[in-house]
């Protein structure tokens, strides 16, 4: 999470998204992000997922990931919170995106394409090749 003037809030985000696209979610152990931004402007929640605590300290030892981290704490004040996941309510009656009533609500119905929602950011396929950061 990040603290920010409100009238840097959308610029902090947009830098969220340029450093997620172009480095971080090439990097070994990213699974997904998506990015929020509070109602009064003045945060903005960076919620990335890895595949271990080592892939995340790897990510922020790698420097161009540092590069990004650097010019995010020029905008924003940054306060991370490093946790693990505790579970989920996906047992939750609900409806799919299509309309139909599901009871595994948050989990997509099978007919149902995958999609992003929001800011979100997903892995890249693990067959891609990760060329972005070879030579930097």
């Amino acid at each position: 999470m990040s603290t920010v003037d409100h009238t840097d809030q959308q610029r902090l985000v947009h830098r969220w998204q340029h450093a997620t696209e172009e480095v971080i979610r090439y990097l070994p152990g990213f699974i997904s992000a998506a990015i929020y931004r509070s109602l009064d402007g003045t945060k903005v929640i960076n919620y990335t997922q890895w595949e271990s605590p080592e892939a995340f300290d790897a990510m922020r030892r790698n420097p161009d990931a540092a590069a990004h981290l650097r010019e995010l704490a020029q905008v924003g004040t940054p306060a991370p919170l490093v946790g693990g996941g505790l579970g989920s309510s996906r047992q939750k009656i609900g409806r799919t995106r299509s309309g139909r009533v599901s009871h595994r609500a948050g989990v997509p119905d099978q007919r149902d394409p995958p999609r992003l929602s929001g800011h979100g950011h997903r892995s890249p396929h693990p067959r891609t090749k990760r060329t972005r950061l070879q030579g930097a």
